[in-house]
Parts: structure tokens; sequence; C-alpha cells
């Protein structure tokens, strides 16, 4: 007896389906079931990555464009967690490049580790190609840590990085504009920081799981 409705986490897709003949598509923005205000970690110069090495992700990207902003900052290192196909050719660039020491993709961690690296992280980077989301910047936002990502037609997590508030959109995951990307995080320095822990506390309902709910049952409701 329920008229079938369509729900978008992200305003990319919302309007895909518009565009495809579902009048009314809700946008659930928020997935975050624990992220809560509090104290902010100082900023290691730690490039951090975590989740699936597949294709979309494009975490090989990362090594190059380590390697690159280590001409300018050479104390900068890498730590790339998580595991998938693509994780041997991240180890291959490591090798490949000598950044053995300055980077390390140790694959799956206990949760306590991966938390502690994310909050002492300079920042985040997801060079997704596709993205339905993009949780984790959100909860990097959470801790203060600014998030770099990267512009592309599939990739959702760019509606959650304001450019030069809470991170940056890099132009492509070519290793010259993702290091220049990783490279103005790092010379924002703490303010960008602030700038992100203030996003986040503006923002931190909207994102919430809770407030998703909450858009899901208004929904039903009217349906």
């Amino acid at each position: 007896r329920s008229a079938d409705r369509s729900h978008s986490f992200s305003r990319l897709h919302a309007q895909r389906l518009r565009q495809l003949g579902v009048r009314d598509v809700p946008v659930v923005e928020g997935l975050a079931p624990d992220v809560e205000l509090g104290r902010h970690e100082p900023a290691e110069p730690v490039v951090f990555f975590a989740g699936r090495h597949i294709p979309e992700k494009r975490v090989p990207a990362l090594v190059p464009a380590l390697l690159r902003a280590r001409e300018r900052v050479p104390e900068l290192r890498a730590e790339i967690y998580g595991d998938g196909p693509e994780r041997p050719r991240v180890r291959a660039l490591i090798d490949e490049l000598e950044l053995d020491g300055a980077c390390e993709a140790p694959g799956f961690v206990p949760r306590e580790r991966l938390e502690r690296a994310l909050a002492r992280a300079l920042c985040l980077v997801l060079p997704s190609r596709r993205e339905g989301y993009g949780l984790v910047v959100v909860e990097a936002a959470a801790r203060g840590v600014p998030s770099v990502v990267v512009h592309a037609p599939d990739n959702a997590a760019v509606e959650l990085v304001e450019d030069g508030e809470n991170g940056v959109v890099a132009s492509s995951a070519e290793p010259d504009d993702l290091a220049a990307a990783i490279l103005r995080v790092h010379e924002a320095g703490p303010a960008l920081r602030s700038a992100t822990a203030a996003w986040f506390a503006r923002n931190a309902r909207r994102l919430s799981l809770e407030q998703s709910v909450e858009t899901v049952l208004r929904s039903y409701r009217s349906a």
C-alpha cells in the first residue's frame, strides 16, 4: 500500500535519479552513528588512507604523489591501511620509488590503531574516481583532520569537502595535482585543522545517522 520511495546518499545521485524520471528523491547525508565532537590531536606529517584497495579508489596514486610532495617537505610520510587487489601494486610502487620507511601499507589493523593514526594525520587523502558517499571524510572532519579528495564525475565525496575550509579538492589524481593538494594542507597548518573542526561542528547534526533516519521516516510518512 505504500508508494515506492527512492533515497540517495548524495546530491549527485539524487540528481541522476531525477533525470531518470524519479520526482521526489530525499537526500540522506548522514551515515555516522558514533562520530562526536571532542578534543583534537596535533598533526604529524602523515598522509592517511583507509579503505578497500580497488581500482575505483586509485590507492596506488598516493605513492608517486607522496614522492613528489616530499621534494618540498622531506619529512612527509604516508600510512595506507586496508587491503584488496590493488595492494600488491601499492607495495611494488613503494619499493620501486624507494619509499620504504616513508610509506607503509600494513593491510588491516585493529580499529584502535586506525583511529589513533587518523586522529594525528596531517590529512586524509581519498583519490577515488567513484564514491557513493565518502564516510571516512566525515570521520576525519570529526577529528579536525582535513581531507583531500579528487574531482571526478562519479565522486560524491567532493560534496563533503569545502575547498580551503575542511580540506582541498584536487583537480586530478596525477602525482603533481595530488601532491599540490597535500602541500596546500601542510602550508595551511593548524588554521585549517581548526577550520575543519568548526566545519564539522556546524554540520554534525546534518551528517548524523539520527538525522538520516528522521529524513527517511518523514519520507515514508508523507507517502
